[in-house]
């Protein structure tokens, strides 16, 4: 069985919202930020989604594709 991502980096963003890498990266800050997080900490896909209010399920098949 293949190894879940449970992190969401910049790329994926790119990949699923079309943003341009520079607005990805800016929305991880944003995003880290306002969670009271490190500036290298990672993001989860459920925090990425409670703060863009995608759904999860989705996200996290797309990621995870194998």
């Amino acid at each position: 069985m293949a190894t879940k991502r449970i992190a969401i980096h910049a790329a994926d963003i790119v990949a699923l919202t079309g943003r341009s890498e520079s607005a990805a990266r800016r929305l991880l800050r944003k995003i880290r930020r306002e969670g009271g997080k490190q500036e290298r900490d990672l993001i989860t896909i459920g925090e990425f989604c409670r703060h863009t209010r995608m759904d999860e399920a989705e996200v996290s098949r797309a990621i995870n594709r194998v």
